[in-house]
């Protein structure tokens, strides 16, 4: 029982090493690139051990983004999907920022300018600019940020550490990478004497 505990433990340990030490590389490109927003996790960890990657995110300088579902209103485009029935994007976020309070910030996720035109519009805090190409992601964000320079804008959407760079732009504030958790080998850890 005892090697089996200690086993489970270097799993954990090197689980938790890798994903830090993949926040640490992207962390590092995007300073290296001058860039001074924000990395961050998404919302794809391992079940189970959310909170355990959302805090090591952390320690490897990375932002983890959302801790729960309750820190911040996201609408997606499933969401959006819905937004005809509910009177269009901007009742329906006009619903959402009511049935949230005023203290929670509200996401909106958009794949075209003009949706993130629309939900800044409405009153969305930041715009989730998703599975963009780059050229077309940075006109968007230039765009939205030239008529709502306060509004976040988050990249998202298949962003590795190879094609991190082509991502940090000024207009840009925050890089999120589903990558860090779910990609992040485990480092090796041992102990002497130990057998497996």
């Amino acid at each position: 029982m005892d090697n089996f505990l200690l086993i489970t433990a270097l799993n954990i340990l090197g689980r938790c090493s890798g994903v830090a030490s993949m926040a640490v590389r992207a962390v590092g490109v995007a300073r290296a690139q001058g860039w001074a927003g924000v990395v961050a996790g998404t919302r794809k960890t391992t079940p189970g051990f959310r909170l355990v990657e959302k805090y090591v995110l952390g320690v490897g300088g990375a932002d983890p983004h959302r801790g729960g579902l309750g820190d911040l209103i996201l609408l997606k485009d499933n969401h959006r999907a819905l937004a005809v029935a509910a009177g269009g994007l901007e009742q329906m976020i006009l619903g959402v920022r009511w049935a949230g309070g005023f203290t929670r910030w509200l996401e909106v996720e958009c794949s075209r300018v003009e949706e993130a035109l629309a939900a800044v519009g409405a009153g969305a805090d930041i715009i989730l600019l998703d599975n963009l190409v780059p050229q077309e992601l940075h006109a968007a964000a230039v765009q939205v940020k030239a008529a709502h320079p306060r509004v976040m804008v988050e990249a998202s959407g298949g962003i590795v550490l190879e094609t991190l760079p082509q991502f940090l732009v000024p207009h840009i504030d925050v890089v999120s990478m589903g990558c860090l958790t779910h990609s992040a080998p485990a480092l090796d850890f041992a102990l002497w004497g130990l057998e497996p």
